[in-house]
């Protein structure tokens, strides 16, 4: 068993997940779930919700503490109400970051905040390479070796932000806000083929999405909204050069406030062929 306690005390109660029952001992609540599965506790006080729902993907083992208990950040966590639920996986993505003095330029360039967009923290600015989702911790290690092996393999990078765009497309119907890039942009999108194929090899699965290189700089906190004005305020935008050496593996835990913790890094060590 996972080594989590609480300091609830209450009798042992069943519940059930989307494949199974569990058990509810005293206060740790253990359910068995499959590669997908929805786990639901029942009420055990007068001022906790009917439901709980707590989703696990990719997990063998859930384990529903109550919120104010938990304290470990090394396995993912999906929210649900008051509880939270944690599984044997990690949220795990692979990126290359904006040195300061860049992130410097795009903070001084970017318009008046505007309040129907939550920003990201220019302390969590990068570029996604490949996005891996809830990964089994038992895949972890074949992960790693798989970007360690796409970094040997490629040539550090010589990349800067210029302009801006939003998903989708038209700026009047806005989701996501970002800002593009400019450069080695064909050895990026190499770069970012071998950290997928890494996942693919340690059997994680990848979305069929093609590489669109970009920094995300806000969402829409509700429905599309219309940012023209702000694409075009950044449109003129070009940071100064930066050369890319280091492949982040990066754990994100979602939440009211979003983490990210670096579990590895990976030089880009292929020599550049002299003419």
């Amino acid at each position: 068993m996972l080594p989590f306690a609480t300091n609830a005390s209450r009798p042992p109660a069943l519940f059930f997940t989307g494949v199974g029952l569990g058990v509810a001992l005293e206060g740790v609540d253990v359910a068995l779930v499959g590669s997908v599965g929805v786990g639901v506790v029942p009420a055990l006080s007068p001022d906790e919700p009917e439901l709980q729902p707590a989703a696990a993907t990719n997990a063998s083992i859930a384990i529903v503490v109550p919120e104010r208990s938990f304290t470990r950040r090394t396995l993912s966590v999906a929210r649900a109400g008051g509880w939270l639920c944690a599984v044997d996986a990690l949220r795990l993505f692979a990126a290359v970051d904006p040195p300061p003095d860049v992130c410097a330029q795009l903070s001084g360039a970017l318009p008046a905040a505007d309040e129907r967009l939550r920003y990201v923290t220019p302390a969590q600015w990068h570029l996604t390479l490949a996005f891996y989702g809830s990964v089994a911790a038992t895949k972890i290690d074949a992960l790693r070796d798989g970007l360690e092996r796409a970094a040997s393999r490629s040539r550090p990078l010589r990349l800067r932000l210029a302009g801006a765009g939003t998903f989708p497309r038209q700026a009047a119907k806005a989701r996501v806000l970002w800002v593009g890039l400019d450069g080695d942009v064909d050895e990026l999108r190499r770069l970012a083929d071998r950290c997928a194929g890494a996942g693919r090899r340690a059997r994680i699965a990848m979305e069929a999405r093609s590489f669109r290189p970009h920094l995300t700089v806000a969402r829409a906190r509700q429905g599309a909204v219309d940012v023209s004005d702000t694409v075009d305020a950044l449109a003129p935008l070009t940071s100064e050069w930066w050369t890319v050496d280091v492949v982040r593996l990066v754990h994100s835990t979602l939440g009211a406030k979003v983490h990210h913790e670096t579990l590895a890094r990976f030089s880009l060590e292929r020599a550049t062929h002299q003419a």
